[in-house]
């Protein structure tokens, strides 16, 4: 075990608190069960929301003039229940309690109750929890195929309620029916946690639900904290978009430190395009492609479209209330032979 200091700002970056948290090497509890020969038996996969999800429940609440609510678990990880082998899991102690050893000469060590943060399986039995939660005890429909936490409940009184899981955070969408109610509240005396009527942040983004009788996704409090480039705000948007060759790149010779630096800034830059920035997804798409082999000039353009995004970083997505709601579906084809490589 270990202590992990932690710094939590508002939507603006500003320090509001610092937290502490003791948690559990899982990388370690990896490596032995590699060399144990039982990492088949160790299941770590967590599935979390699709960006697709989140927005299309933003779109159709707004279209349809629904109530969203967010709720925010606490500690998440904590509320977690082992089941079987879930709970043999033994950690030594974390400083400075690390080297006490019994009468015998044996360090000491301490089992897990419940799942601490780090444990290689606390995201896993996390989701497992609020899954039987969900559809066990509450009676919500897990559409697993569209997406494995994406929920819904069809009421008596003709309401419904869908909800998206991300992790500890929870999107939930309803007609206003006094049985979501109910539902929200047996689900808070489970799980400590936070409801939100008007939420202000989610996922990095900032959200204003009151734009203009709609909803708003802002990044400028994710972006603008990421664009250290020297100069920034002088230069131009980048001009990727028009030349997808430029990241057929041959393996050759690439300093770790530089490539370290590229894979970040291109990794924090994945990040933005699904809830917020759609317009840059195709150019950070062939940022994306160099992330093994980056040259200078990919490097450059990575800088000039952080510098761009934070020079727009009020620029988002907007769902309006009202109107009508038109389904449109797209294939996953290559821009350049639409034609010819169409998929459904």
């Amino acid at each position: 075990m270990m202590w992990v200091l932690r710094k939590k700002g508002d939507k603006k970056g500003k320090i509001l608190r610092y937290k502490t948290r003791a948690v559990v090497c899982g990388n370690q509890q990896k490596r032995k069960a590699l060399a144990s020969g039982s990492e088949h038996t160790l299941e770590t996969f967590a599935p979390a929301a699709r960006s697709a999800t989140f927005k299309l429940l933003c779109a159709v609440g707004c279209i349809a003039n629904r109530r969203v609510r967010h709720f925010d678990v606490d500690a998440a990880y904590l509320q977690g229940s082992f089941e079987g082998d879930d709970g043999k899991v033994h950690v030594r102690p974390s400083p400075p309690d690390e080297r006490h050893f019994n009468n015998r000469g044996i360090p000491f060590v301490r089992k897990l109750l419940k799942p601490l943060y780090g444990e290689a399986q606390a995201g896993r039995i996390w989701h497992r929890t609020a899954k039987r939660q969900l559809t066990e005890i509450q009676g919500f429909t897990h559409q697993y195929e569209f997406d494995p936490c994406y929920f819904f409940k069809k009421y008596d009184d003709e309401h419904r309620a869908d909800l998206a899981l991300y992790v500890d955070d929870c999107w939930m969408a309803d007609t206003g029916s006094l049985m979501a109610d109910d539902d929200v509240r047996i689900f808070q005396e489970r799980f400590k946690l936070t409801v939100q009527m008007k939420l202000k942040q989610f996922l990095g983004m900032n959200i204003d639900m009151d734009a203009q009788g709609g909803v708003q996704f802002l990044a400028d409090a994710y972006i603008k904290p990421l664009a250290e480039y020297p100069h920034f705000d002088t230069l131009s948007s980048p001009q990727l978009v028009k030349n997808y060759k430029i990241a057929a790149q041959k393996e050759h010779h690439v300093d770790p430190a530089f490539q370290k630096k590229y894979q970040s800034n291109v990794g924090a830059l994945i990040y933005s395009p699904p809830c917020r920035r759609p317009g840059k997804s195709l150019t950070i798409g062939i940022l994306a492609r160099a992330l093994t082999f980056p040259t200078p000039e990919m490097d450059e353009h990575a800088n000039r479209v952080l510098a761009y995004m934070a020079q727009t970083a009020e620029a988002g997505i907007e769902f309006k209330k009202g109107g009508l709601a038109e389904l449109a579906a797209y294939s996953d084809s290559d821009s350049q032979n639409f034609r010819h490589s169409a998929s459904v």
